[in-house]
């Protein structure tokens, strides 16, 4: 009967155009949940059209309070093109975080037009802008850590296309300047379709580290193109579209019973409920002997959709010896050893760093030590789901989403979370036959495995 049940879901789950989390890592928009450009980290960032056909692609860098928008312009990708760009402060020589490149894809307005500054390289830098920001006395901090939105606007053909494909980037300034898309942003715009990939690297030249990550991708974003001027902040994440009469969008989500297409209201209910985990895990590494550390990076990919919002995490640990702890009423998904429920944890930042002791790793900014009864080897969760512990109350919403071709409602969390971990182990130095010695280093990051929403939330 389970099976039977299964397979109806599946069939239930069939649409022409559902949002999605791309199972390839390729999609219509990308989301990088995390850079680091402060006084030890470098970010490099690298983007892939995977495709044949000239993409018109909106990139947005976000801060990492309140996910404010300090800076954007649309890039243009020829077939098989990739874009690299790095954001860094230059271990804090430059008076602000930067996005720094020599790469020659078409950007409008142009990098190399645009330049804040230049480095003693050659290179162009482009300011982060804290103007953008409310008045703060932090603002400028605020830009050295945050989040990269990157859509796809559409692909471009036509005569319009071949500018991007010959990478004549010129003639891509003077069409919003003073020619095509000045008049009408739509000439030559097809809808997007998809095939976009993207990899970061946060990168710590003096000590040695780096860690890598596949950006987040969405399919199925959009079914129209959403060409947009230079200087807005849009299209984003927030800017999903639908393709029915009453306006809702279509989402595919995967809970314990299987995948399941339903309608949400919204944006913002369609990407939390992609996103919406029960729990996030990851091992904990600080042995003392190795000079261990673990930092974790929590990124509120709901607040690209919402500045308000805020999700609430408990925070629960287990030692290596499975030795039990404070046994509340945990999320049943969490397997034994009872877990200790640590503290609560309210992500009220677009991105959110525990660290344990001062790791150093990130040396991120407004980061939560979460030290104090965490084992020095063993495991971390954070449980977002429903239930999460009888003494630790979540305060997370309820997301309901209608059926879809039969079926009940769906209903899960909104924690619209990405949890990133890393790790990592100094062994000092190792001596090289006639060439000195060299720092050992070992790093990791990885994503945090997750448990899908509990059986219950799927009704039937």
């Amino acid at each position: 009967m389970r099976i039977i049940a299964a397979i109806a879901l599946l069939a239930g789950a069939v649409s022409a155009h559902a949002i999605g989390l791309g199972p390839v890592g390729q999609g219509q928009v990308l989301v990088f949940p995390y850079y680091n450009a402060g006084d030890t980290l470098d970010t490099l960032i690298v983007v892939h059209n995977e495709t044949s056909r000239p993409k018109a692609l909106k990139v947005i860098v976000r801060e990492a309070d309140q996910a404010r928008a300090v800076l954007s312009f649309n890039l243009y990708l020829a077939p098989h093109d990739q874009w690299s760009v790095a954001l860094s402060s230059l271990n804090g020589e430059l008076e602000r975080a930067a996005i720094v490149t020599d790469d020659m894809t078409c950007t409008v307005p142009s990098i190399f037009d645009q330049r804040s500054t230049t480095l003693p390289s050659g290179l162009p830098a482009v300011f982060l802008s804290p103007l953008l920001l409310d008045d703060h006395p932090e603002a400028i901090d605020r830009l050295r850590e945050g989040m990269v939105e990157i859509v796809e606007m559409g692909e471009v053909v036509g005569d319009a296309g071949e500018l991007v494909a010959a990478q004549d980037c010129r003639a891509l300034v003077n069409a919003w300047v003073q020619g095509f898309w000045r008049d009408d942003p739509a000439t030559g715009m097809a809808p997007p379709g998809g095939g976009l990939s993207g990899k970061a690297w946060l990168i710590n030249v003096l000590g040695g580290d780096s860690y890598s990550y596949a950006a987040e991708a969405f399919t199925e974003f959009s079914s129209i193109q959403q060409h947009a001027d230079p200087s807005a902040t849009e299209p984003g994440l927030a800017n999903a579209t639908s393709d029915r009469d009453d306006g809702r969008i279509e989402a595919a989500v995967t809970t314990q019973q299987g995948a399941r297409t339903a309608l949400w209201d919204s944006p913002f209910d369609a990407v939390g409920a992609l996103l919406a985990r029960a729990s996030h895990q990851t091992a904990v590494t600080r042995s003392p002997e190795l000079n261990g550390a673990t930092e974790v990076i929590v990124a509120n990919l709901g607040r690209l959709l919402d500045e308000t919002t805020t999700s609430e995490v408990a925070l629960v640990t287990w030692d290596d010896t499975g030795a039990p702890g404070l046994d509340c009423d945990r999320d049943p998904l969490i397997s034994p050893p009872p877990p200790l429920i640590d503290r609560l944890v309210v992500v009220d930042r677009a991105v959110q760093t525990l660290q344990l002791a001062d790791s150093g790793i990130l040396a991120a900014r407004n980061a939560i030590d979460v030290s104090e009864r965490m084992p020095d080897r063993g495991r971390l969760a954070l449980v977002a789901g429903p239930g999460g512990a009888a003494d630790c109350p979540l305060e997370n919403a309820i997301l309901v989403g209608g059926p879809v071709d039969g079926g009940g409602p769906v209903r899960l969390t909104d924690a619209p979370l990405v949890v990133l971990s890393l790790e990592r182990v100094t062994n000092g130095t190792i001596s090289l036959p006639g060439s000195g010695t060299v720092l050992s280093n070992y790093g990791v990051l990885s994503r945090a495995t997750t448990n899908l929403s509990p059986a219950d939330v799927l009704t039937q």
